[in-house]
């Protein structure tokens, strides 16, 4: 699992197009953080890596070769969490080696929803935006959708814009999903009153009797709860096996 990871970072990436573009945005904000200057700028210069360089990530190859040889313990209690610590509070960080021994994840289950009545999209829970994937899947189900769909342009226009309406009521209901604490909060059974909604078939034919597919509508028609800031520091893949299984992985930390 880890050996192709560990390999890019030994061997060296090369800089494509869009990240050469990204680094040179954000030159600056790169350079006030000692651990984006040791990755993003070459040696101890003011310059940048650019278009076709290569880049190299030897210590964190390093620090992923030690967890694939000793397992997680080795990052959460082991030979590695004192200097993720350190490297945490020299950032303004408060996280201590306490913190990282006595971390587990919270296991929760799967939402779900039946797609064309024989395939099953599962989605992680809040405060994950899957909901709204599922709700924009569910939406579009109901439209009894073809490969004859997309056969011509005029077909293609239709379609988009009914996705494009779709997605402004489900990312309307997107605000308002967040962590969930204690199973006793009003906060809580906001959440899940809200997901209940969100995942019911009443809704998704809700939204389609209110898309118009013809014109776009004002912004309250959508009913956004919160305008959420520009969104920053997220990454995603995707991935589909021989079988056809797909999986898709987000890791945000939303605007840090």
């Amino acid at each position: 699992m880890f050996k192709p990871a560990i390999d890019m970072c030994n061997e060296g990436i090369t800089v494509q197009k869009a990240l050469a573009f990204s680094i040179l945005q954000n030159k600056n904000k790169l350079w006030e953080h000692r651990p984006f200057r040791r990755v993003f700028f070459k040696g101890d210069s003011d310059e940048v890596y650019g278009l076709h360089d290569a880049i190299y990530r030897p210590r964190l190859g390093e620090t992923l070769a030690i967890i694939a040889e000793k397992g997680p313990s080795a990052f959460y209690n082991g030979e590695l969490s004192a200097g993720v610590c350190d490297e945490i509070r020299s950032n303004g960080g408060i996280i201590n080696e306490k913190d990282l021994a006595t971390y587990h994840a919270r296991v929760k289950p799967a939402l779900k929803i039946k797609i064309k009545n024989h395939f099953t999209a599962y989605g992680v829970p809040p405060p994950a935006s899957s909901a709204i994937t599922l709700l924009i899947l569910k939406v579009m189900d109901g439209y009894g959708l073809t490969p004859q769909s997309l056969d011509t342009v005029e077909k293609q226009v239709q379609f988009y814009h009914i996705l494009n309406e779709v997605f402004k009521f489900a990312y309307g209901k997107r605000s308002a999903l967040g962590d969930e604490y204690d199973s006793h909060t009003d906060k809580n059974q906001e959440i899940e009153k809200l997901l209940h909604l969100i995942l019911s078939s009443d809704y998704a034919e809700d939204i389609r009797q209110r898309v118009n597919e013809h014109k776009t509508q004002p912004l309250d028609y959508y009913e956004p709860m919160f305008e959420p800031q520009q969104d920053y520091g997220t990454s995603h893949c995707s991935i589909i096996d021989a079988e056809g299984n797909a999986v898709a992985a987000t890791s945000t930390i939303n605007t840090a």
